[in-house]
């Protein structure tokens, strides 16, 4: 709905109202021809929960304020009725006095003591200004009247400015509210001779960096000097309230842009214009807003640790996500593929990272360089860590075994113990030898052996079937896939007197 605004001539010495067009504003459209009533209000809106037949265009003859209809709002089931219209395509402007017009009506044997006949300037559901007027008292009985006027000034409530007008129309109090002839005027603050602006979306985004744009509508009383406010949040029409401002060289009569930088990357920024000359100072509104672009991670790697025969730790650390959190994937390989992610034989696909992290590399070669290189993937690009690293996987070395001293001997039985002092990086598989005599080097020599199976440390066997009071020899032996090893030298120990357990001894009693 075009928003009906009569400026005065530049050289006026003050502004002008304006009226705004409300469709319907007698509630003549649709309505009874006749002497009747319609409970269609149609544009008016009933609010939520409001009876249909509470609200309806009624004809009386002679009762109206303008033309032949009015409004009615009836008070039975409940204590209140709304409705309202939304303006189609008017927004409250900034820094501009609302005036609200209201005709409410008496009649007899319907509006009754204590009747409030209330009228509001809102936006949605935002309450702006509310006026009250009881029409049993105040107007004669088979009249309207106006109401006093409802004022309101944006200059005083910035958050109005944009949203689409509401005109809210309620009962209260006790029976019938009547309203007709709604009239609603916009009066701009500023002196006559300021000039307008308004602000033009943001151009030559990047991470960093935007083109802020706007055009002076009308120079006012002269050409304007230029401000445009700018940040993380919308300051609206309040200076103070703006992170950043910069003041436009000269002064301008149409389109005008200003490039800005040290934006932070993938942001939400909002921005407005200010003009002024000799007469006032305006501001554009709304508000605009704009986000800037991701940047590229940047990603860099660290030394391998937890090195193995077959395994390694490679860890990496996002640096900057650049506003938007990067996918990591780890490179590895017997061969440097550089940042061809097809010429490297393996990857670790890392998932979503936003600082340090490592990815495990398993099944490697033993004694072999491998060398490994980390990208990372944002909606801005990729990035590779500045060069491939390599490590090499530890080599695999025949074992080292010793015996130790018997932990326990007995006539039958023995705790013997060994121990791994070098597992050539491979766990060894380690056998016990033993025997009445000493086998030596040659396990073929030996007359009794057992597999333990790996080990990497300290490690202990229980054998038994032993001869009491008889000496017997024993070596451990170890092996892994480089080789094997004997302990230094046989070692021996006795077994001692066998003793028998005690019989056990069963006890019978007969008699008393």
């Amino acid at each position: 709905m075009k928003f009906r605004i009569l400026l005065a001539l530049l050289c006026l010495s003050r502004a002008t109202a304006a009226p705004i067009t409300i469709p319907d504003f007698s509630f003549e459209d649709g309505d009874p021809t006749s002497p009747d009533y319609s409970y269609t209000i149609t544009p008016w809106v009933r609010s939520n929960n409001n009876a249909v037949g509470e609200f309806f265009k009624e004809q009386i003859t002679g009762f109206s304020a303008h033309g032949a209809d009015h409004l009615g709002l009836e008070l039975m089931t409940i204590t209140n009725r709304n409705c309202y219209q939304d303006i189609a395509g008017v927004t409250y402007q900034a820094n501009t006095t609302y005036t609200l017009t209201v005709a409410v009506g008496h009649r007899p044997g319907n509006t009754s003591s204590g009747n409030i006949s209330r009228y509001r300037l809102a936006g949605g559901t935002n309450v702006f200004a509310t006026g009250e007027y009881n029409a049993f008292t105040n107007v004669p009985a088979g009249t309207f009247a106006d109401a006093p006027p409802l004022v309101f000034n944006t200059a005083n409530n910035s958050a109005a400015v944009g949203q689409t007008i509401r005109i809210r129309l309620e009962a209260r109090g006790a029976g019938r509210s009547h309203f007709d002839n709604i009239r609603l005027d916009a009066t701009p603050n500023t002196p006559v001779g300021t000039p307008t602006v308004t602000n033009s979306a943001a151009s030559s985004i990047t991470q960093t960096s935007a083109t802020l744009n706007g055009t002076i509508t009308s120079i006012g009383s002269a050409a304007p000097t230029v401000t445009i406010f700018y940040g993380p949040t919308n300051g609206g029409t309040t200076a103070g309230n703006w992170a950043n401002s910069v003041n436009l060289s000269g002064t301008f009569s149409g389109a005008f842009s200003q490039s800005i930088s040290g934006l932070s990357a993938n942001s939400s920024y909002f921005f407005t214009a200010r003009a002024t000359n000799a007469s006032g100072t305006t501001w554009a509104t709304p508000s605009l807003s704009f986000d800037t672009a991701a940047a590229p991670a940047t990603i860099s790697q660290s030394a391998a640790t937890a090195i193995t025969i077959n395994s390694a730790s490679l860890p990496i650390s996002v640096d900057s996500t650049g506003g938007n959190a990067p996918t990591v994937t780890i490179f590895y390989g017997t061969s440097d593929g550089g940042t061809d992610a097809g010429a490297w034989s393996s990857s670790l696909a890392l998932g979503t990272q936003t600082g340090a992290a490592a990815g495990s590399a398993t099944g490697l070669t033993a004694n072999t360089t491998y060398y490994f290189r980390a990208r990372a993937v944002n909606t801005a690009g990729t990035t590779w860590t500045s060069s491939s690293l390599s490590f090499s996987t530890l080599p695999i070395t025949p074992p080292a075994v010793s015996n130790l001293t018997p932990l326990a001997v007995s006539g039958t039985n023995a705790l013997l113990a060994g121990e791994v002092t070098a597992t050539g990086n491979e766990a060894p598989t380690v056998t016990i030898y033993y025997g009445l005599t000493d086998g030596g080097t040659t396990a073929g020599a030996w007359s009794n052996n057992i597999v333990l199976g790996p080990r990497a440390a300290g490690f202990t066997q229980q054998i038994g079937g032993l001869t009491p009071t008889t000496t017997y020899f024993f070596r451990f032996f170890a092996s892994n896939s480089a080789g094997s090893a004997w302990a230094a030298a046989s070692d021996t120990f006795t077994t001692t007197t066998y003793v028998p357990p005690a019989p056990v001894i069963n006890e019978i009693h007969f008699g008393p």
